[in-house]
């Protein structure tokens, strides 16, 4: 459980890293294609990010084995 609590920790490296690249890229995509964001970027690619975390630990979570 120490491992996904360093993996998904806000104020960590890994979240962070990924929080960000993913608001890359939906930047890219936004000027890429002239769309406008409802909200704000980084608000959309840190709930994108939680949403996969999420998914990935369900099963850790429920104390099952991993599917």
């Amino acid at each position: 459980m120490m491992i996904r609590c360093r993996v998904t920790d806000p104020r960590g490296q890994v979240q962070t890293g990924v929080v960000n690249f993913f608001e890359a890229l939906l930047q890219r995509d936004m000027r890429e294609f002239d769309l406008t964001p409802l909200i704000e970027l980084g608000t959309l690619a840190f709930a994108l990010v939680r949403l996969g975390e999420e998914f990935m630990y369900a099963d850790v979570q429920a104390s099952r084995e991993p599917a």
